[in-house]
């Protein structure tokens, strides 16, 4: 996996983004983390969090909430929790970890769980479980767990884009620059 965007983050040791990640424990004090892995699935953690990476096709959370999003390449990436399993069937769903106690919740598409080695139950998208260590699975309230934008990321990178292309044009209108290459191909300022 790679270390992607972070937002504000604070770990337990120094990590940086574009950091490659092994089978390792990631332990996010706060703030925003996003995690690639080689197949293809994405994760947004949130701080405070503990999540141990066990290959490209599979995490575990200990504590905190992460968002997942795993295309259809992805389908069968597992995440788990306490006494619980979720396969991915090609979606994008919500995870929390808290004292023990896990919530999952579907935001698109469809996944399967098995908790305390019971049935394996199908969820689809807006539905919600609750998952304790202790006791059985009960299907839950949606939206009572807010879970780190996917898009959030996409957002800054956008702003961050934009003010680049202001200070790009800028700095080519400047009568003091003698030369300015964009290396951009359809950039009338670089001919």
């Amino acid at each position: 996996a790679v270390l992607g965007n972070l937002r504000d983050a604070e770990w337990d040791r120094e990590r940086r983004q574009g950091d490659s990640l092994g089978a390792e424990v990631l332990r996010l004090r706060a703030g925003v983390a996003e995690i690639q892995f080689f197949s293809g699935a994405r994760m947004v953690m949130e701080g405070p969090a503990e999540i141990a990476l066990k290959s490209a096709w599979e995490a575990r959370c200990y504590e905190g909430v992460v968002r997942m999003r795993v295309p259809p390449a992805a389908r069968g990436f597992k995440l788990n929790g306490p006494e619980t399993e979720i396969i991915d069937l090609g979606t994008e769903f919500g995870f929390e970890v808290r004292e023990g106690k896990a919530h999952v919740e579907v935001i698109d598409g469809e996944i399967s769980f098995r908790h305390r080695n019971g049935e394996e139950q199908l969820v689809r998208k807006g539905v919600a479980w609750g998952l304790p260590s202790d006791g059985a699975a009960t299907e839950a309230e949606t939206g009572r767990v807010v879970f780190p934008e996917m898009g959030g990321f996409d957002l800054q990178q956008r702003k961050d884009f934009e003010q680049w292309q202001t200070h790009s044009r800028a700095m080519a209108r400047d009568e003091r620059v003698v030369a300015y290459y964009t290396f951009e191909r359809d950039d009338p300022l670089s001919v």
